[in-house]
């Protein structure tokens, strides 16, 4: 797993790439707080690049998530794979959570 970031319109994108799952789960948790505390609560996270996720990483999208409401903040999912989105219907994530197709649909949600 890897994580980059980018600032777009003061809003922080930080794009997923490789695999959210248990052996990763508490850096990926870990440096999307960092960013909430030095950017601020306003995140886009772009899974274009995410190829698979666990319950594991679907567990640190709902505390980030629910992190981030607690600061009056806001938070959009993007650009999933079909896989992806599968696991986020299945869990009912996408009834809890602003998904969108891409970055640029997802900027015009702030």
């Amino acid at each position: 797993m890897e994580i980059s970031k980018e600032k777009r319109n003061g809003i922080t994108c930080l794009k997923i790439e490789g695999s959210l799952d248990a052996s990763n789960s508490s850096v990926a948790e870990k440096s999307i707080r960092d960013a909430i505390e030095t950017e601020g609560p306003k995140l886009i996270l772009n899974f274009s690049e995410l190829q698979y996720i666990s319950s594991a990483g679907l567990r640190v999208v709902l505390v980030v998530g629910k992190d981030i409401k607690a600061k009056n903040g806001k938070i959009v999912l993007c650009s999933m794979n079909e896989s992806v989105k599968n696991d986020f219907q299945i869990s009912g994530f996408t009834s809890r959570f602003d998904i969108q197709d891409n970055v640029e649909d997802s900027l015009k949600r702030f």
